[in-house]
């Protein structure tokens, strides 16, 4: 509950609904299925009952810059599409960024750069390509299943929890 009320007071989005995922796989996993419809529901109402000023604070809307995440990763995607095959090289994603800059707005961000995509996912496929990516995909995949991502005992469990949670919070954000 503190963990939540940090992430809630920190304005992480991602953070939130990483852990919501997290907890969903959690319940799915432990045959509490109707216990999961319920939370959504539940979750759902919450979002629906929200102040205005609250759902403004928390999704960040007074920030100048809120919009640029989606056009940070059209641009992320048209550095994959530059150098598919080996990227633009490990912590060179800015260097990429600037050849596709966006130019909205062009009087406020004149010169805008980017050194991270926003999303792991993406930046890992900027940098070091598509043979970057899958080995990275590999990897994960081979220490869950050797793990035993069938298996249940709580280490287990938590691993499996924290690697969903990981894994939402990556394909959106730093």
């Amino acid at each position: 509950g503190f963990c939540v009320a940090m992430m809630i007071l920190a304005r992480s989005r991602g953070g939130v609904v990483a852990l919501a995922v997290a907890a969903g796989l959690w319940a799915w996993r432990r045959g509490m299925r109707r216990h999961l419809l319920w939370g959504g529901l539940a979750l759902a109402l919450a979002a629906a009952l929200t102040p205005p000023q609250v759902a403004s604070f928390f999704l960040k809307l007074d920030l100048s810059a809120w919009f640029t995440r989606p056009e940070i990763w059209k641009a992320a995607l048209k550095v994959v599409a530059d150098h598919p095959i080996a990227g633009v090289g490990p912590g060179n994603f800015e260097v990429g960024f600037l050849l596709h800059n966006f130019p909205k707005h062009l009087a406020t961000n004149y010169g805008f750069s980017a050194y991270h995509a926003h999303s792991e996912i993406l930046e890992l496929a900027a940098e070091t390509g598509l043979a970057g990516l899958a080995l990275f995909a590999w990897g994960l995949w081979e220490t869950l299943r050797r793990r035993g991502i069938r298996a249940s005992s709580p280490t287990r469990e938590a691993g499996l929890c924290a690697f969903t949670a990981m894994a939402v919070q990556c394909a959106y954000d730093n």
